[in-house]
Parts: C-alpha cells; sequence; structure tokens
C-alpha cells in the first residue's frame, strides 16, 4: 500500500492549479493536495498547523509569481521559522532562468519544476521518504 503525500499547492492561476493537480493526480504516487492561491495563505496554512504535525504537508510546490508576497519571500520565511518541522519546498513557475533557479536553491529549496511539465516522480517520492524520516527525528529532539 503506498502512503499518502500531502501537498501544499501555491498558486493564484486556476488552469495552473488544475493542470498541476491533473499532472500529479496521473502519476504512481498518491496526493492528497489541499491548495492557497497567495503566499501570505501559504504562510498562515502553514503556520496555523505547525504544531500538529499530522496536519502539516511534506511537500510544498510555491509559485514563484503571486501577488502580495511572491513564493521567494514565501520560502525565505518558512524556512527561516526555526520551530517548524521539517518539509521539501518546490519551486513551480513558467520560468527557468538560471538566476531564479540559484536564487531557489540559494534559499533552501529542494528543487524547481516547470509549470505544465511532467513531475521527475522519482524525485518527489525521495523528498517525502525523507521528509518523514527527518520529521520522526524532529520529534524526538523537541520532546
Amino acid at each position: 500500500m503506498k502512503s499518502t503525500i500531502k501537498v501544499l499547492l501555491v498558486e493564484d492561476n486556476e488552469g495552473d492549479i488544475e493542470l498541476t493537480t491533473t499532472l500529479l493526480e496521473d502519476s504512481e504516487l498518491r496526493f492528497n493536495i489541499d491548495y492557497v492561491k497567495n503566499g501570505k495563505d501559504a504562510v498562515s496554512y502553514i503556520v496555523e498547523r505547525r504544531s500538529n504535525i499530522s496536519q502539516l504537508p511534506h511537500i510544498v510546490f510555491l509559485d514563484i509569481n503571486m501577488p502580495a508576497m511572491d513564493g521567494f519571500e514565501v520560502l525565505q520565511h518558512l524556512v527561516s521559522y526555526e520551530i517548524l518541522p521539517p518539509i521539501a519546498f518546490f519551486m513551480l513557475t513558467s520560468s527557468q532562468t538560471k538566476i531564479e533557479i540559484d536564487k531557489a536553491k540559494e534559499l533552501g529549496a529542494h528543487g524547481y519544476f516547470t509549470k505544465g511539465c511532467a513531475f521527475d516522480v522519482p524525485t518527489i517520492a525521495y523528498h517525502a521518504a525523507l521528509i518523514r524520516y527527518n520529521r520522526t527525528k524532529w520529534i524526538e529532539s523537541v520532546s
């Protein structure tokens, strides 16, 4: 039996939400997908759930270009949050500029996917498993 990977999709475009959801659901992995439409809601979503680790996503897909708070700002804010359990962050964008890819890596993103392209399923599965393992270690360290 496959484990379900909890995903938070942070995307402001309805078409991209539908496309990304379809691509994830069509893969051989099982996903439970929530979504929010802007960066501020993403931060709130995660911060509000941080005390109940079972409610947190394993993976967050962040659109880069969003109003109010872009994906880079969300990433920077959340990776600096000291009492947050491990989460894998992937940038999701239509741009493939080296500057954006380098910035994502520098800020702590685990990967970078182009909208509308098939996902690298082994990479997602690897990071989901790694996050599960690291959360177990994190729980032990704060107990």
